[in-house]
């Protein structure tokens, strides 16, 4: 749940200013990039409030860049970085879950 795209776009993102990422980080971390060669299935959590990992610009480029057959994307309405689950509901969180890795593909 709620991915991050790229070491890049967190340093962009967390920046004001017009920073390049290398100045503070040397990590090569291009999961946007490393989902494309993914071929499982994919469920993908993300609140929609989420104010550290963006939604548009990690979990939604994360999965637009997935090209499998299976992708999931549940995107919760009022949930915020890490409360997911308690915003979607515990009970309904677990059996989505359960439900996917259950599933016969």
């Amino acid at each position: 749940e709620s991915p991050f795209a790229s070491a890049a776009v967190m340093v962009q993102d967390g920046s004001i200013l017009d920073i390049p990422p290398s100045y503070f980080t040397n990590l090569k971390i291009d999961n946007a990039e490393e989902i494309k060669l993914v071929n499982q299935p994919f469920l993908w959590f993300h609140g929609i409030n989420d104010d550290f990992l963006n939604i548009e610009t990690h979990g939604e480029v994360i999965f637009k860049n997935y090209h499998g057959e299976k992708g999931i994307a549940v995107k919760v309405s009022g949930a915020n970085h890490g409360g997911v689950p308690q915003t979607y509901g515990f009970v309904p969180y677990c059996k989505k879950i359960e439900d996917f890795i259950t599933e016969d593909y």
